[in-house]
């Protein structure tokens, strides 16, 4: 694997795995004052 391939990979896995985290966390909070 070259090292250009590389960012184009984890850039993408990156931010699905920032959405999934703020969903996952909006979902167990939804229910705080």
């Amino acid at each position: 694997m070259t090292g250009s391939r590389i960012p184009g990979l984890l850039v993408p896995a990156v931010l699905l795995l920032a959405l999934a985290v703020g969903v996952c966390w909006y979902w167990l909070h939804r229910d705080d004052d």
